[in-house]
């Protein structure tokens, strides 16, 4: 048993971090001489996933209505440490000069999920039926048992 430690010491004194490292940066320029010049050309026409900055002023228009806009900003809460975004009401009009274009899924990408019921003008239409029923969106559970009162 001290044989095989004395020599598993000797194997760790030999490696150090110089070598390694040597024969990372090797491994490294073998790949960026396979691929190019090292640098990335995309050849998709999608745009790249990117994180908002803080403190920047992005704005895009509601999914629902093209007619209007809303802003949002990040900022970082000093109590929690964590990003915050804070999101406009709907704006008519179209965005101004110096506002960046960014798309409701990046918006909605930065948001918490207890934030994200929607992005729409009016999030809450009464007067749209998503279940051929009343047009309030009302089912028997919602009526009261008797209806002579009202």
């Amino acid at each position: 048993m001290k044989g095989l430690h004395s020599r598993y010491l000797q194997r760790q004194t030999r490696r150090n971090f110089s070598r390694s490292m040597d024969y990372y940066t090797r491994v490294l320029q073998n790949v960026v001489e396979q691929t190019g010049d090292g640098r990335s050309y995309s050849q998709s026409d999608v745009p790249l996933n990117f994180r908002l900055r803080e403190g920047v002023v992005y704005g895009f228009y509601c999914p629902d209505n093209e007619n209007y806009y809303r802003t949002i900003l990040i900022k970082t809460n000093i109590f929690t440490q964590e990003r915050q975004s804070l999101l406009s009401n709907p704006v008519w009009g179209v965005i101004p000069d110096g506002v960046a274009q960014i798309t409701p899924d990046q918006a909605l990408k930065e948001m918490k999920p207890t934030n994200t019921s929607s992005l729409n003008t009016f999030p809450h239409n009464p007067l749209k039926s998503n279940s051929g029923g009343s047009p309030h969106n009302l089912d028997q559970n919602h009526l009261p048992d008797d209806l002579s009162d009202l």
